[in-house]
């Protein structure tokens, strides 16, 4: 081989090698479930129920991760919405485990009452706030409060904790 071509292609496997070790130390791509508390306080709608969610999201900046979740806010007796969630978050780095976050977004959601033959569905917006805490270098926990507008003619108010998966 021409000495010529050595320090090239040693800059590019080097290169390479170093882009793929970042890459890995950081993780973007993150899964996590979460279990809550629902709750609807409308004019003739006064009622709570569990709701959960498992979302998939990713870290586009260090500041902006990019969310889609399947929520399901429980059964209100005259409404059981659930739907999937597209959410933009920003986030705000307290400690190197511990960030806070700002939520915004829409749900697609669906209403039916199987008693009443009745199906509706819409999309509205979501917004929120929470707490992240990163237990180790792949796990960690979050703590969130999110308010559905307008689902079936009712806001729904969302109090969750997850876990969440950094891969």
């Amino acid at each position: 081989m021409d000495k010529k071509w050595i320090l090239p292609v040693l800059l590019v496997f080097g290169t390479g090698t170093a882009w793929a070790q970042q890459t890995m130390d950081e993780s973007r791509l993150y899964l996590g479930a979460g279990v809550g508390w629902a709750d609807v306080d409308e004019p003739g709608l006064d009622d709570d129920d569990t709701g959960y969610k498992i979302f998939l999201g990713y870290r586009a900046m260090e500041w902006l991760d990019a969310e889609v979740a399947y929520t399901n806010l429980g059964d209100f007796g005259s409404i059981e919405p659930d739907g999937f969630q597209l959410s933009g978050l920003a986030r705000f780095a307290v400690d190197p485990s511990i960030d806070i976050f700002g939520k915004a977004g829409l749900y697609a959601w669906d209403s039916s009452d199987s008693g009443l033959d009745f199906d509706d569905t819409g999309v509205d917006p979501v917004l929120g706030f929470g707490g992240h805490y990163q237990l180790d270098g792949r796990f960690g926990v979050r703590a969130e409060y999110e308010r559905f507008y307008d689902v079936d003619d009712a806001d729904i108010d969302l109090f969750s904790v997850s876990a969440t998966y950094d891969f």
